[in-house]
């Protein structure tokens, strides 16, 4: 378990075009209380919901503003992704300031029954 609850999910990778990664055999059931991972803003998570209802993923941000070269300020808002009932859902990698202090991005759910997840690198070739 990692902080608040949550529970760590260990991070898949894809190292070439050509490796096929088993989603089945990879997923694992939702954290009631929500999942954190490793994000090095290659990092995505699938989701696949399985349950009768519409779920709400939300990758919470951990930072109120991050700064961007020759931008300034950027406001970060939660990301919130609502995969509906028997769908699956890829969530891009979030930008660091999504990050904890340990470099983990975290996620909740609206509802955990019948969800799995995945969180899946994408390393260079």
């Amino acid at each position: 378990m990692a902080n608040n609850g949550l529970e760590t999910l260990t991070r898949k990778s894809l190292n070439n075009i050509n490796q096929i990664l088993d989603l089945e055999d990879e997923m694992v059931d939702a954290n009631e209380e929500g999942n954190d991972y490793p994000n090095d803003e290659r990092t995505f998570l699938i989701v696949e919901n399985g349950s009768g209802g519409d779920v709400t993923v939300t990758i919470e941000a951990q930072r109120d503003q991050v700064g961007v070269t020759s931008f300034g300020q950027l406001s970060l808002d939660d990301i919130e992704k609502i995969v509906e009932a028997g769908k699956w859902a890829i969530l891009a990698a979030p930008p660091g300031g999504y990050n904890d202090a340990q470099g983990r991005a975290r996620v909740t759910y609206s509802s955990h029954d019948d969800v799995k997840v995945v969180a899946v690198r994408r390393t260079a070739d």
